[in-house]
C-alpha cells in the first residue's frame, strides 16, 4: 500500500486509560507489515472512543491524540444503541470549555449544545428562531439543552434557554433499590454474547460483551431505555423476585432476548 504513513491497530498503547493512535512511516524493503485495524481505512473504533473518552475530562490526552492524528476532531462514536457522541458533544455536556475551543480551533463540527455551554446566546437564538422546537431536541446520553447551558454556567444564556417552552433539565427517575436487586445480574443471549446489568449512576446500566456499559433510565416496571436512545425498550421478565430474562425492543420492533 503506498501511504506516506500507516494507522496500525496494534499500536495504540495505553496512556491514562486511553488508547493513542500513533502515525508509522512506510515501512522499508524487507520490514514486517503493520497490521490494520478491522475496517480499515475507517478510523478505527478503539482510538475513537479514547478519543471521545479523553474529551470528557483529559486536555493532554486530547492534544496529544490531536497532534497525531488531527481528524479525529471530527470523529464520532456510538455508545450503544445509537447513542452517538462527538468529541465536541463530550466537552459540551462536562463543561470542557478549554476542550471544546481546542477542537473547534482543529475543525469540529460546532452545533447548538457546544454554544449553550460556551455561553453564545446569540449563537442559540439564531437556531431556535430558525427552527422553533430545536431546544427540545436531545444531546448524547439524551443530555438536554439546559443542562449543557447550566453547566456551562453563562448567565443569559441559561436564562434564555430557561424561557424557552419546550427547556427542561429532567433528572432520571429514581430506581427502587428492590428493583435494583431483581434486575442485577448476567444473562447470555442465544448466540453466545454475555450481558451484564449492574448497579450504576442512574440505577443500573447494561454491558453487552466487551462494549461499554450503558446506563439505563427507567420508564416503567422493570422496564428501561438505554441513555441516548429513548426509542428502545429494555424490559425484564420477573419472577420470584428476581429476573430471568431480558429483551430488547426497538420501535416496537424485537431486537434480542438474553436468559439468566
Amino acid at each position: 500500500m503506498r501511504r506516506r504513513v500507516f494507522l496500525a491497530g496494534p499500536c495504540f498503547a495505553a496512556l491514562g486509560g486511553a488508547a493513542v493512535l500513533r502515525a508509522q512511516p512506510v515501512a522499508g524493503p524487507g520490514s514486517e507489515r503493520p497490521t490494520n485495524w478491522p475496517g480499515f481505512p475507517r478510523q478505527d473504533p478503539a482510538a475513537v472512543a479514547a478519543f471521545v473518552g479523553a474529551c470528557h475530562r483529559d486536555i493532554d490526552q486530547v492534544k496529544t491524540m490531536l497532534a497525531q492524528h488531527p481528524a479525529l476532531a471530527a470523529c464520532a462514536y456510538d455508545w450503544g444503541f445509537g447513542d452517538w457522541e462527538s468529541p465536541l458533544g463530550a466537552a459540551s455536556h462536562t463543561g470542557r470549555r478549554e476542550i471544546a475551543l481546542l477542537l473547534l480551533e482543529h475543525g469540529a463540527r460546532p452545533d447548538i449544545f457546544a454554544a449553550a455551554m460556551l455561553g453564545m446566546t446569540d449563537v442559540v437564538r439564531a437556531l431556535v428562531t430558525a427552527m422553533p422546537g430545536v431546544e427540545r431536541t436531545r444531546g448524547p446520553h439524551g443530555i438536554t439543552l439546559l443542562a449543557h447551558a447550566l453547566t456551562g454556567g453563562y448567565e443569559d444564556t441559561i436564562a434564555y434557554v430557561k424561557s424557552l417552552p419546550g427547556a427542561t433539565r429532567e433528572e432520571p427517575t429514581v430506581v427502587e433499590e428492590s428493583e435494583i436487586a431483581c434486575v442485577v445480574g448476567d444473562y447470555r443471549e442465544p448466540g453466545g454474547t454475555d450481558i451484564r446489568v449492574a448497579r450504576g449512576r442512574t440505577g443500573v446500566t447494561l454491558k453487552v460483551g466487551n462494549n461499554s456499559a450503558i446506563n439505563l433510565f427507567k420508564v416503567g416496571a422493570h422496564q428501561f431505555h438505554p441513555a441516548g436512545a429513548p426509542r428502545v425498550r429494555v424490559t425484564f421478565t420477573v419472577a420470584d423476585g428476581a429476573a430471568r430474562r431480558v429483551e430488547v425492543v426497538e420501535d416496537g420492533w424485537f431486537v434480542w432476548a438474553a436468559r439468566v
